[in-house]
């Protein structure tokens, strides 16, 4: 049975009944559910669950092995999805980004460019609209990749060439690009900055508004915080705090209990 929308041909597929486009190629091992639709040039195979008002189009590959794409989640352009991964509900993906291996996405995440999530990483975002406001999402762009049992919140930047894997958390607006790494158990929130090719590891945090750049690392139990900047190539580490408008550049080192507050 043929169904045509908005002057595209579609038939419906033998597993779900949601519509395939003639262009698509979807494997019947699919489930496409009736209100879900593959269009353009698309394919889908393997153990693949296609969700009610979920859109695969442009040129995207999925092949699954119990692969989950949920309501209203919408994958396009050159985007690949594989494996066991889980496409949660308002998720979108496009560009020639790859999600694969056990990755969990869900909410208010845009993917595109040439990121790369993959491992146990989980992404949350929130909700994207919210009595019918467009709400902050969370954008994953370049050639960033997310790995290893990372957690990502909420609706922080993540763009450049920057890393984030081991039991790494990101959250609320922060933002990690440039060749950063963020790894370990680090955790990087609130409104805070990471860039240039700094490494946060360890059990580090940098919150607030504040910034880590250049060549530094921030490592151990250290905390970065409030206005304060980490730069050039400083080292904090240990269980030192730098907080207030605190700036460590240079080759600065600092360690130990020392705290650096910068202010009134």
């Amino acid at each position: 049975m043929h169904v045509e929308v908005e002057g595209v041909r579609y038939e419906r597929h033998p597993k779900g009944h949601g519509l395939v486009a003639s262009t698509a190629k979807v494997a019947r091992s699919v489930y496409v559910a009736s209100t879900a639709r593959v269009s353009d040039y698309a394919e889908v195979s393997g153990r693949v669950y296609i969700e009610s008002g979920a859109r695969v189009g442009g040129h995207a590959k999925i092949h699954g092995k119990g692969l989950k794409i949920d309501r209203y989640a919408e994958i396009g352009d050159y985007a690949e999805v594989l494996s066991k991964c889980t496409i949660g509900r308002g998720v979108k993906i496009g560009g020639h980004a790859k999600v694969y291996d056990q990755a969990h996405l869900s909410g208010a995440i845009d993917v595109y460019g040439n990121a790369r999530i993959h491992g146990r990483a989980r992404l949350f975002g929130g909700s994207r609209y919210q009595l019918f406001t467009e709400m902050p999402v969370m954008d994953v762009f370049g050639d960033v990749e997310i790995f290893g049992t990372a957690q990502i919140y909420d609706a922080p930047h993540l763009h450049g060439n920057a890393k984030i894997y081991g039991c790494a958390r990101i959250d609320e607006d922060a933002e990690v690009y440039g060749y950063a790494s963020v790894y370990d158990s680090a955790w990087i929130g609130q409104n805070a900055k990471v860039y240039g090719t700094t490494e946060i590891y360890g059990r580090a945090k940098v919150s607030g508004h504040a910034e880590v750049y250049g060549i530094a690392d921030v490592s151990g139990e250290a905390k970065v915080t409030d206005y304060a900047k980490v730069y050039e190539a400083a080292r904090v580490t240990g269980y030192a705090q730098i907080c207030g408008t605190a700036r460590v550049g240079g080759h600065l080192r600092v360690s130990g209990h020392s705290i650096i507050k910068g202010g009134s």
